[in-house]
């Protein structure tokens, strides 16, 4: 069975088991939500509880070390008013 990671990369996936059951859920991709976090970014993604702390993009190395914004965290999102 072959698989794409990306769009340019193959790869082969040697297993016992049936195709079906290893791709099973890839469709359901769900949406990358972007917030700033000031000239920042943080993508996260919705789980069943709230949103998982996918991604963070930032060129300040300290954010990348605070335990708040490490990958898989789960956080709340509170809107406020637009402006």
């Amino acid at each position: 069975m072959y698989t794409w990671l990306d769009s340019t990369a193959p790869c082969v996936l040697y297993t016992v088991f049936p195709s079906e059951v290893v791709l099973a859920g890839w469709e359901e991709v769900p949406e990358v939500v972007e917030v700033p976090l000031g000239s920042d970014i943080i993508q996260l993604r919705a789980d069943a509880r709230g949103h998982r702390l996918e991604r963070l993009i930032s060129a300040d190395p300290s954010l990348y070390l605070d335990p708040r914004l490490a990958p898989g965290r789960k956080l709340s999102l509170l809107r406020g008013p637009h402006v």
